[in-house]
């Protein structure tokens, strides 16, 4: 599992570098909030098959989000999300919470509708992820620890405000699998298992992001050389 995702973080940096456009100059950036998080999973013990289900919800985080393409024309642009926030995973009756997931999300983006103030797109999302969860008692301790990917379906809309200011909210659903060990150390005894953790869940995200050098041009600006970017706002 992990030779795995050594093997696609390669693929994902190169497939970054092919994508960023020529002139870096013109891109957006800011902080992006995981405003919603809801789905389900299973727990597969490798060595014995024995399996649990559970239930997944976010309770709070917040991230870096940077985009080539927030409001300018073109079809492609390409967002990386660096993000940590908190879940709870519910077993039946017992909601452990706790669990802290570190994540690297490549999105693809296709714009379908492409306005002055809104640009609606569609695409791919590649995540890279770490998670993590402990527990301390007073005759041990409890870790549990795993990297992981996820697929998606990402769907965006950047709502652009004036020359540098946007707002975007994205969505989508996310397939993920992860490769988990639990490792328990107390007084009587030291274990560990490993699991596979596979699961699925919907999300959404609240990004504020500012612009440098993206901005709209419209087709029909006269003399665009001398024209500046405050006359395609007014």
């Amino acid at each position: 599992m992990v030779k795995r995702i050594s093997v696609i973080s390669i693929l994902a940096v190169g497939i970054i570098l092919l994508a960023l456009p020529q002139n870096s100059n013109a891109f957006g950036i800011g902080i992006f909030i995981p405003a919603y998080g809801s789905g389900s999973g299973t727990y597969t013990n490798t060595n014995t098959d024995y399996k649990t289900d559970y239930d997944l919800s976010y309770s709070g985080g917040l991230g870096i989000v940077l985009d080539t393409r927030v409001a300018k024309k073109g079809l492609f642009n390409y967002r990386l999300n660096l993000g940590y926030y908190n879940a709870t995973h519910s077993f039946g009756g017992f909601d452990a919470d706790g669990y802290k997931y570190y994540s690297m999300d490549h999105t693809f983006g296709f714009g379908i509708v492409k306005t002055r103030f809104l640009r609606l797109w569609l695409g791919p999302q590649l995540r890279i992820a770490y998670m993590n969860r402990g527990e301390s008692y007073d005759y041990g301790t409890y870790n549990e620890y795993g990297l992981g990917f996820g697929l998606a379906p990402v769907l965006g809309a950047n709502f652009n405000f004036g020359k540098v200011f946007t707002v975007a909210l994205d969505l989508g659903y996310r397939f993920s699998t992860y490769a988990v060990t639990a490792e328990s150390d107390t007084d009587y005894d030291y274990s560990t298992d490993d699991y596979t953790k596979s699961g699925q869940n919907f999300f959404i995200n609240l990004s504020l992001i500012f612009r440098m050098g993206d901005y709209y041009e419209a087709d029909n600006v006269d003399n665009a050389k001398e024209e500046t970017p405050d006359d395609f706002y007014y």
